[in-house]
């Protein structure tokens, strides 16, 4: 074998296969720990998500979504005048004086280039955040109003 003169074929395979015995181990350890590390760090993330408090909390009156009767062609989703924007943005970028009204037995589509405010409609109706000026409402009652579980237990959505 080139690198150790004299050294018959069946030394070297077994001295390579030492070799590998004795890394693989040493490999396995250095996954091991790669993994606890990226552990830690995502329980730090944890725990730092569930010290978080909600921006959006239920009022202590607030009320349960009355079931809806399904046959009643009156239900609505409603935004009335709305006005929004991110804490982050300037009042400018957002949505001001948004009005429309989806009714049973209707398809409505939200449709706009990026940045329009489609996404920002479906958070304020599932009320990840509260309205800044108007109101959103389901069979006339401000979302606001309504407990949160109740609001998000009846509301389907099919994505495009």
């Amino acid at each position: 074998v080139f690198f150790f003169p004299g050294m018959e074929i069946g030394d070297f395979v077994t001295v390579l296969t030492y070799t590998l015995n004795l890394f693989m181990p040493l490999n396995f350890l250095g996954s091991v720990y790669n993994m606890i590390v990226m552990s830690i760090i995502d329980l730090r993330h944890l725990s730092e998500l569930l010290a978080e408090t909600a921006d959006v909390v239920d009022s202590p009156d607030a009320i349960e979504l009355p079931n809806v009767n399904k046959a009643d062609p009156d239900v609505a989703v409603e935004f009335d005048n709305v006005q929004f924007h991110y804490p982050s943005q300037p009042e400018s970028n957002g949505l001001k004086g948004l009005s429309f009204k989806m009714k049973r037995g209707t398809t409505t589509a939200v449709v706009g280039p990026t940045g329009a405010g489609k996404t920002t409609v479906s958070r304020l109706f599932f009320r990840f955040y509260d309205v800044l000026g108007g109101a959103v409402k389901v069979n006339g009652v401000d979302v606001r109003n309504v407990s949160q579980k109740s609001l998000r237990a009846s509301i389907g959505v099919v994505p495009q």
